[in-house]
């Protein structure tokens, strides 16, 4: 079994490696060309990071098995405000893009919201394949691949404070701040850009948006106890700060990547890693086990459910375009994208997300003895699934994606109130919330 799954990798390499154009052409039965057209739905995104791998092997068998030309539409913009305003601009147009191809994390339901999105329901067999949980708008929006971000603790940290591994049921984001507090306590950390974590573990569950109302509510004591309680934390002495840093230089470090204070944070980060409870993540898609420990640096590590994250799982997908040309071809593409074979590949290709089709476990489990798998990630993985299944875990939302962009834009705004020279009085400190308040307010609803 371990060798025809080294075969099928080495295959699939050799097929990449042939073509390397973006689209392919083949005539259909009346000799004329046709095509269906994929546009990224977010700024920033290039063809290339998603055109390798085994989409890029299904885009070419698509293609030449049904005579037509898969291509990407990539557009150019200075910034995300004009990559909008295009973007806008031709999902309106008649025969525009077939597919949005929706990144990681990425906001679609905007797409439905505004009438972009085509009504697919019972036009995808294969729908039935995916996870259920992962079915947040199965009319719309259609996952084919999705990556989870577990926690990786440090565990010679545990061992130090003589704290059991935990286990994974029980483990609570109140169990992780418990034990870094004790951890600070006893071993202080170098600060470098701890207060990014800090806001989003306090701010969180403070409820502060109400997005169904499109506001925002900061000027209120909940919110005020908490940014005290986040400059109290940072010099607190459980952290080790630089002693001559003024508010100035404290700003240049967390936000401007081309001072001495950011690049002498950095450097920090990069030594110390190891030290801390937390200090290191994965940067695989741990739902891939057949990674090896070497691979991605999880042999002294600890790895448990993310409890931290609002939303460690994210998923990538298509909606087809209302006003999109090819429209049966679109949906013939999605479909064949989540059958069993694609979806196995993806799960040994490095380049591909974890496959969202629940009718490959069996065959995964079988790949996962016969590569020596990680035990550590064949826990995650299998725990991840569990949890899709009980619907007890879902993906990234549309609201958590908007409240994410709202933290860190929230990020400069309440610096000055942490970071200040001199601590805000309460006065001091509701006028300047008031005045974010209303800023956010105007954005949200424009």
């Amino acid at each position: 079994m371990k060798k025809v799954v080294i075969i099928i990798q080495l295959m699939a390499i050799f097929l990449v490696g042939c073509f390397s154009v973006d689209t392919l052409k083949s005539s259909n039965r009346k000799g004329e060309y046709d095509e269906i057209t994929i546009v990224i739905t977010d700024y920033g995104y290039k063809k290339t990071d998603y055109y390798k791998g085994v989409l890029k092997e299904y885009i070419h068998d698509f293609a030449k098995q049904n005579g037509i030309e898969v291509r990407f539409y990539i557009i150019n913009a200075a910034d995300s405000y004009s990559y909008e305003k295009k973007l806008s601009s031709i999902l309106h147009n008649k025969d525009g893009p077939t597919l949005l191809l929706v990144p990681l994390g990425s906001e679609y339901k905007k797409f439905i919201d505004r009438g972009i999105a085509l009504n697919v329901k019972d036009r995808i067999p294969n729908l039935n394949k995916i996870y259920e949980g992962l079915l947040a708008e199965p009319d719309y929006f259609v996952p084919f691949g999705m990556s989870y971000l577990p926690m990786a603790l440090n565990k010679e940290v545990f061992e130090e404070l003589g704290i059991k591994e935990p286990i994974f049921d029980n483990w609570k984001k109140e169990d992780y701040l418990k034990i870094r507090k004790m951890w600070l306590e006893k071993n202080p950390e170098i600060y470098t850009f701890q207060y990014f974590s800090l806001l989003d573990y306090k701010l969180h569950d403070l409820d502060i948006l109400d997005s169904s109302n499109k506001v925002i509510k900061l000027d209120n004591d909940k919110v005020k106890k908490c940014l005290k309680d986040i400059r109290a934390e940072i010099f607190s002495g459980r952290y080790i700060l630089e002693k001559d840093y003024t508010y100035e230089n404290f700003y240049k470090m967390h936000f401007e990547k081309s001072s001495k204070e950011y690049k002498k944070a950095i450097q920090k980060v990069i030594n110390n890693a190891e030290k801390r409870l937390w200090g290191s993540y994965i940067w695989y898609n741990p739902l891939k086990t057949f990674y090896r420990d070497e691979e991605i640096d999880i042999q002294n590590k600890i790895i448990l459910p993310n409890v931290v994250d609002n939303s460690p799982l994210k998923v990538e997908g298509f909606i087809v375009n209302k006003n999109g040309k090819n429209q049966e071809m679109g949906i013939k593409f999605i479909n064949g994208l989540l059958d069993d074979e694609i979806q196995l590949k993806m799960y040994s290709d490095k380049s591909s997300q974890y496959p969202v089709n629940k009718e490959i476990e069996r065959l995964i489990d079988e790949l996962e003895r016969d590569n020596y798998s990680s035990t550590k990630l064949v826990s995650i993985r299998k725990y991840v699934l569990k949890q899709l299944r009980l619907g007890k875990i879902r993906p990234l939302s549309d609201y958590d994606v908007l409240y994410k962009n709202i933290i860190e834009n929230l990020y400069k705004d309440l610096f000055k109130v942490i970071f200040a020279d001199k601590p805000y009085t309460d006065e001091e400190m509701s006028k300047e919330l008031q005045k974010i308040e209303s800023k956010y307010n105007m954005w949200l609803n424009e």
